[in-house]
Formats: structure tokens, C-alpha cells, sequence
């Protein structure tokens, strides 16, 4: 029983940073994120919406857990309970009135979550999952989620909180392609104190400078926490067969009071293997035309002016293949080159 709890756990937290609804086991948390920003001594109330699709009322305990960290899939790390507290936490500025609430079915019941900073709050960024368990676990005046649990990922900028990204890794996920529908793999990084969501497009160029077509970044505004970082992939599929070089380039923006900008490069080829089979095939067949009608006329000029014709040595007609291929290959790679 354990187990499978703890698999409903990873699939709810592996959308918590989305800004969707969130569901589990006929609960339904809006919203899925909440961002604010709040100074020292402020409060602030936020407001969760609990849904009931089942046909039985449940009883359920508002909770909150803190969020330490994110792998690089974008799925939150929660603190451990049994983690030292340093009082910096969300859980320390959270309070709920209610110890216990009954969702009826088909219902609904607005959980309201009242954070109160302190005059010497840290500044910065302060990240939990607000919302409900099945399974309280007192710890003071605030219960701490365990078990089966879904909730809101709430993220409050303190103070003067710095936005600081910047881009780990741009490129198609090869460099050489047969196909022209593209995977471009995105590593971004966090360095700041706060919450950031990168967003904008990557604009692809062909072999001219031309704009062939524009796919949006991150559309749906996935979060990274600070001091981590998050692979942000985006698939783009032009709906036709394409060929020659490409650049791809990635221009998005972050930040609250000010944006800031991340931009990158990348380029690769689109060479159908089809196409690039015959065209292989035909500089070969092209190039053994050439040697043998070349060979022949030397042969027939020879002969028309009295010279024996009859050749001295042999060379067998697989080195010539093979010497050919080779040729073949240098032409195809100077056209590459050229094209760059």
C-alpha cells in the first residue's frame, strides 16, 4: 500500500509545476500554481479550491509541505519530515482555520491558506505545496502532508528577489537529419532567488536567412526553482519535407519587475535519406560513365593516329569502383561545405 502511495505522489508532483488544475483520487486542487510577491511583514491570504468528483463526501486535512529543490524534468523535491526546520520556510508563515474539512460529492470547498511574514523574513523565494491530505501529521499548529496528497504549488517573491537565468544547452536533437520534424533539446538554469519562467519562441532560418517558421518556448509556463536547473524540450514539425541547412534560434524572456532575455543558437542539416541514396547513386553511376567513356575515347584517338592502343598494365575495374566512390564522397562533402 505504501508503494502504490507513493507512485500517486510522484505522478501529482510531476504536474505540480504546470499551471493547470491538479487531480487525485477524485480531487480536483485549483489553481495547480499560484505566484505573489509580498515583502517583510506583509500577509497575504490565498485561496484554494477543493472539488469532490466522487459519490462519497471526504474528509480531508489542509496541509502544506516545502518545496526544496526540482529535479530536471521540472518535478518539485519536497522536504523531508523529518528535516530540521530553520524557521526560513513556508511552512513556518503558514496557517489554516479549519483543522479538517468534508468536500461533499459533486462539490466543492474553498480552502483558505493565510500566510503572515515577519519583519526579518528572508528575502527571496519561498516555495510549498498548499493544499490537502487524507493523512494528517501534526507538527504544531500547521499539519504536514503526507500520505495521498494533491495542492497548489504556491511561490512568493520576498522582497528584492533577484532573477537571474541563463541557457545550458541549445541544439537539435541531431545535428544531421533525415527527417525534418525537430526535437530541440533546452537546458535552462536558475541562479537567482526566485521562481522564474522562461517563455517565447524559436524562429527558424533557412540557408538564405529566411524566416521559414516560428514554435512557441515553453508555452506553458513551466517554473524553474533557484539554484536548479530544467530540461525545457519543444517539438517543432513543419508538416513538409525539408532539405539543406538550418538555424534555429531560441529568444525568451524572464523576470517580474524587469525582463530579461535568453537567447541561443543552433544549427543543423535536413538531408532525406532517400534523396541523399540517390543522389549518391547517381554521382557514382555518373562518375563510371565518365571513366569508361574517357577511357574509350583515349583508346579510339590512339588508334586513329597509329599509336598501339593496347594498354601496357591493368588495373582491375573493383579499384576503379572503389576510387570512384571515394571521388563521389569529396564531391558530396565540397557541396556541404560550400552550402555552409
Amino acid at each position: 500500500m505504501n508503494i502504490m502511495k507513493r507512485i500517486v505522489f510522484i505522478l501529482i508532483a510531476a504536474a505540480a509545476l504546470l499551471p493547470v488544475a491538479v487531480h487525485a483520487a477524485g480531487i480536483t486542487i485549483k489553481p495547480a500554481t499560484f505566484d505573489h510577491r509580498l515583502d517583510p511583514g506583509q500577509s497575504l491570504e490565498i485561496t484554494v479550491t477543493v472539488e469532490n468528483s466522487g459519490d462519497q463526501p471526504l474528509v480531508l486535512y489542509p496541509a502544506v509541505r516545502d518545496v526544496v529543490g526540482m529535479d530536471e524534468a521540472g518535478n518539485p523535491e519536497f522536504a523531508k519530515l523529518d528535516d530540521p526546520k530553520t524557521g526560513g520556510e513556508m511552512s513556518s508563515f503558514v496557517t489554516f482555520k479549519e483543522k479538517m474539512i468534508t468536500v461533499q460529492p459533486k462539490g466543492s470547498y474553498e480552502l483558505i491558506a493565510s500566510v503572515k511574514l515577519p519583519e526579518n523574513a528572508p528575502q527571496g523565494g519561498l516555495f510549498g505545496l498548499v493544499g490537502v491530505s487524507q493523512q494528517p501529521e501534526s507538527t504544531g499548529e500547521t499539519a504536514v502532508i503526507v500520505g495521498m496528497q494533491t495542492g497548489t504549488l504556491v511561490s512568493l517573491r520576498v522582497g528584492d528577489a533577484i532573477d537571474d537565468a541563463k541557457v545550458l544547452e541549445f541544439r537539435a536533437d541531431k545535428w544531421f537529419k533525415g527527417s525534418s520534424d525537430t526535437v530541440f533539446l533546452t537546458s535552462i538554469e536558475n541562479n537567482g532567488t526566485a521562481l522564474v519562467r522562461p517563455y517565447g519562441v524559436i524562429e527558424i532560418r533557412d540557408l538564405f536567412g529566411r524566416t521559414i517558421a516560428t514554435s512557441s518556448f515553453n508555452s506553458l509556463r513551466r517554473g524553474i526553482l533557484p539554484n536548479a536547473k530544467a530540461q525545457m524540450n519543444s517539438e517543432w514539425k513543419p508538416g513538409r519535407q525539408l532539405i539543406g541547412r538550418f538555424q534555429a534560434t531560441l529568444a525568451a524572456t524572464y523576470g517580474e519587475e524587469v525582463k530579461k532575455s535568453l537567447v541561443s543558437t543552433a544549427t543543423f542539416w535536413v538531408f532525406p535519406v532517400k534523396l541523399t541514396t540517390i543522389v549518391l547513386g547517381v554521382a557514382i553511376v555518373l562518375l563510371l560513365a565518365i571513366y569508361v567513356w574517357v577511357r574509350s575515347y583515349i583508346r579510339r584517338a590512339l588508334k586513329g593516329s597509329g599509336v598501339d592502343a593496347t594498354p601496357r598494365g591493368s588495373v582491375s575495374f573493383f579499384a576503379v569502383f572503389i576510387s570512384i566512390i571515394a571521388v563521389a564522397a569529396i564531391v558530396i562533402g565540397l557541396v556541404f561545405f560550400l552550402l555552409a
